[in-house]
């Protein structure tokens, strides 16, 4: 019984910290919203805030390409590359270093974890970002930045004008981080944030209207990232006591999350599809016509 005790008292006093920690977090973060916004008034035209019909009007196709950033990018052809910017192109995260194709939108949120405490909000890593939304794959994407209080990211974006003058941005809302929630097609009720950035941008997809979405780059058989050598484990897995050889940390919520997603959007007529046929979200959806059963590496 003590020992029962004491594991609870443990578990509610992590609770209370995290939850404190996210409180004073938001204060923070919202101050510095509101300092932004007085400090910077006189520069309210230094980019271009989209509402969601003028968000809508940049769509192009009825096919959006998400892409990961798993090891499985470096096996695309660049025949590939030129026949996804047919349709329109999203990602976020990591994906920021590569130099493989032209992004239609590209979505930032809250880093965490160990995540969070290496790259998320070193001046490093700004001044890195900062130089790679300059690169000519970024000259017309829109941004999607998040509205929340636990945006830090998106705040740090906006406060050191970290995008060129005039990028166009769309601010959005998080509505659920449970692992029960369904997308919703009222783009302005939000994005979801369960299991991964990934969640994010389906969700978004299927509020913009999207009638299929295919999933690239989305491996999670393992922790390679394609800016990585084929046998590098990333910094932060290493931090994990993680090796690149390793199933992706997040790979059982993902598939679990996808089946349902895969099932639920298939009523509602939308396609939901992997382009690598080696990824384990095969064993829940169609691999993509269009790639065919070509090997991974």
């Amino acid at each position: 019984v003590t020992v029962t005790l004491s594991s609870l008292l443990a578990a509610v006093i992590s609770r209370v910290v995290v939850s404190w920690n996210h409180t004073k977090l938001r204060c923070v973060n919202y101050l510095r919203k509101r300092l932004f916004e007085l400090v910077h008034r006189d520069q309210a035209n230094y980019y271009a805030y989209l509402s969601s019909d003028e968000l809508r009007q940049t769509k192009s196709s009825d096919t959006l390409f998400i892409f990961g950033s798993g090891f499985s990018i470096n096996a695309i052809s660049a025949r590939e590359w030129q026949q996804f910017e047919s349709g329109d192109t999203l990602s976020f995260n990591q994906f920021i270093r590569q130099d493989f194709v032209n992004l239609d939108y590209y979505l930032i949120r809250e880093i965490g974890g160990i995540d969070h405490q290496n790259t998320g909000l070193s001046n490093r890593a700004y001044d890195h970002f900062r130089e790679c939304v300059r690169g000519p794959r970024f000259k017309e994407t829109v941004y999607l930045l998040q509205k929340d209080l636990l945006g830090e990211v998106s705040i740090e974006v906006q406060h050191r004008f970290l995008l060129p003058q005039g990028a166009r941005i769309w601010l959005y809302r998080t509505f659920s981080r449970k692992q029960n929630a369904l997308p919703s097609n009222n783009l302005d009720r939000g994005v979801i944030h369960t299991g991964g950035t990934i969640s994010d941008a389906v969700s978004w997809g299927y509020g913009m209207g999207y009638k299929s979405i295919v999933l690239v780059g989305v491996d999670l058989f393992d922790r390679r990232y394609f800016w990585l050598k084929e046998d590098e484990t990333r910094v932060e897995d290493t931090l994990r006591t993680a090796d690149h050889t390793e199933v992706h940390g997040t790979a059982q919520v993902v598939v679990d999350l996808m089946k349902r997603w895969t099932e639920f959007l298939k009523e509602r007529g939308v396609s939901l599809t992997v382009y690598n046929p080696q990824s384990l979200l095969a064993e829940v959806m169609d691999v993509y016509p269009a790639r065919g059963a070509q090997p991974h590496i």
